[in-house]
């Protein structure tokens, strides 16, 4: 480690070697190409002793340059993999096909002189001239193409083929060297005579290529070795610069001396130059190698006490570690490994620790340990060991790749640590989180839904996901009949109908009335100290069998059971979920239950309210009686219903309708009212409840038609006090009513009294409406009569007004004083106003009440057209629509006709200027009416009192209004005469 951070510049310069020299030779053999196809021969001219190569050599270099640039990208990569080996493989078959024709068909000849054919080449300048590569290029090739593809699995740990595929590029690195150095010093006869020549340009590229796989990604064999600290140091002090010394030494004396005075020694001067330097090179190697040797030791033992060191960190390691090799092969397990994963260290190399993997996980192990190694990235997965003793054991395992420092992966290390209670929390919280998560959908279903059928099958649902049970059941208890009631029963997929039975004493009537949780592991083990099972379904009888019971405080609703036909389905785990889905179901159910009761109560009192409101515009008794039974008993869910009436007189109840009783029933069927519970039932007004007549009252047997009823139900039909009649419901089984069915039956009891006393009454108006009616139809005839009468005396009373009017007007034209002629005047005024009162009568629909607007505007009329005297007066009137009788309408007329009068006498002498107007106006006042009169006149004069007066007219107005009307006249202030008058209804 110390002598590769002295040689860090080295280590960083010498992974380009390779793709450096593989460019130069690619450049050297597109070179030659490029020339012959130009016929160009530019490379020879130079140098004369470069011979240019053949085609074929070059266009070898190019494949064998580009398959090193391609192993330099990604050696590992597939496709690139496969393509230098392709080309590899062209170039190997190429040349031992050459080798072959050479040897067996141009049959070439090994004693050749060499310096004569390179004599011949050199003056050719074109070498071979058809251009075939010489065998030696050919064997070259051969050797390096096949390093080439021994060197394939190099990476996968074949390293013997690693080592061989060096050694043969090494051969090619010498070989081309030797020649090099034989054309450098112009020796041929260095090779013995006995070699094929092949151009200076060929061997260059051989040596460029032979060196350019020797340092292959910096971490080969040979590239490995010269780079160790001792012998790189070493080599580069002692052995390089000597060996190069001894070179340029001999090859100055030969080229100084021999060539030039001793040619005749040329040959063995070579020999001896050759001995003298593999003799030097030797012993420096010889010396460099004894005290490698020793570093190497110093470095060995370094070494034994690093890993010594690592072993036993290892081993004490709390976590487990492994190592591998670069394809992913165990080499090391440590102690703790062992424990975690139950198998020996002697069993895990190689791929044998895939045996300790659970089965379920080892194909998915396998296929993400393959991808890391592929991909020389970091391993991480989580897995189980599956120990001998069948325990599982989770694990993480994490693998980092180990390198060296030119990033070759040279092994993998990585630890597990043992995770399984960690796991197992994990599975915890989610088997938690599951439990939640189904508790919450049974709650949101619960608040989703009132049906109590759906929220079963929502619970049973969830219970058969969450348990692995083979037969499951829900049975709710009703404590009032003390029955189980199984409204879901499923075994092995079948579902079986529901099912009633009474509670009995098997495996869910402990569980009802413990009130715990009931856990049968092994059914056959414990059948002595448990109940028998009650077989259902396929009539088999389970091995193991859960009950927990579903609860609402100390109150049971019902029992949740999963039943399995092995030994040791069920654990504390399933019961303690199953005991927590019964608690939340219980509420839900619950509320299911009472939701359910409450609609069909609420159903039960809509019928019984429209059943009531059909009876009550039923008029018919016979109608009344045949729809109350017939609809009262399909509301109470009887088989039977019977109204009876009381006969106070025998002391009976009499039958007055049924339904449901035989055909043969006696329609005037009567009960004696002295039994004693009929008698009770009578004195107390309570009902009369049989749950089980055979066992509560078999005395009745004998009132009752129908012999197979149980259950009898009676309640008295009360009004005002008094008990009328009898409703009667009963069962087939035995039955407990319910409050629900008690109040009803009390309802339909009420309404069926209303119903026939309504019926009875209406039967009573209609024969009093009947009478009223003739006894109407009487009074009416009378009253036409006496209507006809009082027009008729209205009509006379107007008639004779109107001939007393007529008789004073003719005393008047024949009395010559105007002052009598006056006075009867006013007279025949006020006659014509009384006989105008009887006149709107008898014309008007109402013979007793009068128009006083219509009257009054007449009698405003009559009066100036009496006395105005031709004047234009203007008349103006304010009147609402009143009505008053004969006796209020004849002094207001007569009021009104005195005032007006005296207006007309008085208000306008001759020397008024204005212009005269009247005005008359009637309202009501709430119960009092407000008549007012006047005129525009000149007025009274100053502190006139009619009481003092010597005006008739004026005390008569004062007096109609005082003693006819009950009222005051009063006068008003201001300009003219106005009086009000203001009297009650």
């Amino acid at each position: 480690m110390n002598a590769t951070r002295e040689h860090k510049p080295v280590t960083i310069v010498l992974p380009y070697v390779t793709p450096i020299l593989a460019a130069l030779a690619i450049v050297f053999s597109v070179s030659v190409l490029i020339g012959w196809a130009t016929n160009s021969l530019l490379i020879a001219r130079i140098n004369a002793r470069f011979i240019p190569m053949a085609p074929a050599t070059a266009l070898c270099f190019v494949l064998l340059g580009a398959v090193l640039l391609l192993r330099q990208g990604q050696p590992d990569h597939r496709i690139l993999r496969r393509l230098w080996q392709a080309l590899a493989g062209i170039v190997l078959l190429f040349n031992i096909a050459i080798l072959t024709l050479t040897a067996f068909l141009s049959f070439f000849d090994l004693s050749l002189d060499i310096e004569q054919w390179l004599a011949a080449a050199s003056l050719s300048g074109q070498g071979y001239v058809t251009g075939i590569m010489s065998p030696v290029a050919a064997a070259l090739f051969t050797l390096l193409s096949s390093a080439v593809l021994l060197s394939l699995p190099a990476r996968e740990g074949n390293h013997w083929r690693d080592r061989l595929a060096q050694v043969a590029a090494a051969i090619v690195f010498l070989l081309a060297g030797i020649l090099i150095t034989g054309y450098w010093y112009g020796a041929p006869l260095l090779y013995g005579g006995t070699i094929t020549p092949m151009a200076l340009t060929t061997a260059l590229a051989f040596l460029l290529l032979g060196g350019g796989f020797l340092f292959e990604g910096a971490n080969a064999f040979f590239s490995h070795w010269m780079l160790s600290a001792s012998i790189f140091s070493r080599f580069t002090r002692r052995v390089i610069p000597g060996a190069a010394g001894i070179v340029l030494i001999l090859g100055w004396l030969h080229a100084t001396v021999i060539e030039e005075s001793h040619p005749t020694y040329h040959a063995l001067f070579v020999a001896l130059s050759a001995l003298i330097s593999t003799g030097f090179v030797a012993l420096l190697t010889v010396v460099t190698a004894r005290q490698t040797q020793n570093a190497v030791t110093q470095a060995g033992q370094e070494l034994r006490e690093s890993e010594q060191r690592y072993q036993t960190l290892a081993e004490v390691s709390p976590v487990g570690i492994f190592r591998t090799d670069a394809q992913g092969l165990t080499i090391y397990v440590n102690r703790r490994w062992c424990e975690i994963s139950g198998m020996s260290a002697g069993e895990a190399p190689g791929n044998g620790w895939l045996k300790a993997v659970h089965p379920d996980d080892r194909e998915k192990l396998t296929g993400n340990w393959q991808d890391a190694v592929q991909e020389q990235s970091v391993s991480r997965a989580d897995y189980r060991f599956l120990k001998p003793d069948g325990s599982v054991t989770w694990v993480i395992g994490q693998a980092v790749p180990e390198k060296d420092e030119s990033g070759r992966i040279l092994s993998y290390i990585g630890t597990i640590t043992d995770i399984t209670e960690h796991k197992q929390a994990e599975e915890q919280v989610r088997q938690y989180v599951k439990r939640l998560s189904r508790l919450n959908y049974i709650a949101r279903a619960a608040s989703a839904t009132l049906n109590l059928d759906e929220l079963l099958e929502i619970i049973y649902r969830e219970v058969m996901a969450a348990v692995p049970a083979e037969a499951f059941f829900i049975a709710l208890y009703d404590q009032t009949k003390n029955e189980l009631d199984f409204r879901i029963r499923e075994d092995k997929g079948k579902r079986e109908p529901p099912e009633r039975r009474p509670l009995g004493a098997a495996l869910t009537a402990r569980v009802v009335t413990s009130k715990r949780p009931l856990l049968i592991r092994d059914y056959e083990r414990e059948k002595d100290r448990l109940p028998p099972i009650k077989l259902w379904g396929t009539q088999q009888a389970p091995a193991s069998w859960l009950g927990v019971p579903m609860l609402i405080g100390d109150r049971i609703v019902g029992v949740i059971s999963v039943q399995a036909y092995h030994p040791d389905a069920f654990g504390d785990a399933e019961q303690e979920l199953l005991a927590t889905i019964g608690n939340t179901a219980a509420v839900a159910i619950e509320n299911a239950r009472l939701y359910a009761a409450e609609q069909h109560r609420a159903a039960r009192l809509t019928d019984i309210l429209r059943l009531s409101m059909e009876l009550t515009v039923l008029r018919e008794e016979k109608t009344v009686l045949s729809t109350l039974v017939a609809r009262a008993a399909a509301i109470m869910e009887s088989s039977t219903c019977t109204v009876m009436f009381i006969d106070a007189g025998t002391n009976e109840a009499v039958l007055a309708a049924q339904v449901g009783l035989p055909e043969n029933t006696p329609s005037n069927l009567r009960v004696p009212l002295a039994l004693p519970l009929i008698h009770q039932m009578l004195e107390t007004g309570e009902p009369m409840i049989l749950k089980d007549i055979n066992h509560d009252a078999p005395q009745m047997r004998t009132v009752l038609v129908r012999p197979d009823v149980r259950a009898f139900f009676a309640y008295p039909m009360v009004r005002a006090g008094d008990v009328i009649g009898i409703i009667t419901f009963s069962k087939l089984t035995p039955h407990s009513p319910s409050m629900e069915e008690i109040t009803a039956c009390r309802l339909l009891a009420e309404r069926a009294a209303v119903a026939l006393e309504n019926a009875r009454l209406y039967e009573t108006v209609r024969q009093e409406l009947t009478e009223r009616k003739r006894a109407e139809e009487e009074v009416r005839a009378a009253l036409e009569q006496k209507e006809t009468l009082l027009r008729e005396v209205h009509h006379r009373v107007k008639n004779n007004l109107q001939a007393i009017i007529s008789l004073m007007d003719m005393h008047a034209a024949q009395i010559e004083d105007a002052g009598i002629r006056q006075f009867l005047k006013e007279l025949e005024e006020q006659a014509r106003t009384m006989s105008l009162v009887y006149e709107q009568l008898y014309q008007s629909e109402d013979l007793a009440q009068v128009d006083m607007a219509l009257y009054l505007q007449k009698l405003a009329s009559n009066v100036l057209e009496a006395f105005a005297g031709g004047r234009a007066i203007k008349l103006d009137l304010k009147l609402a629509p009143v009505s008053l009788d004969v006796a209020q309408a004849m002094p207001c007329g007569l009021i009104v006709n005195e005032l007006l009068t005296n207006s007309l006498k008085h208000a306008f002498p001759p020397r008024f200027r204005g212009k005269p107007a009247l005005h008359i106006a009637l309202k009501k006042h709430g119960k009092s009416y407000r008549l007012t009169v006047g005129d525009n006149g000149i007025g009274l004069p100053a502190g006139y009192d009619w009481q003092k007066g010597k005006s008739l007219g004026l005390r008569l107005v004062h007096l109609w209004a005082a003693h006819q009307l009950g009222g005051a006249l009063g006068r008003l202030k201001g300009p003219g005469t106005n009086y009000s008058l203001r009297f009650g209804v």
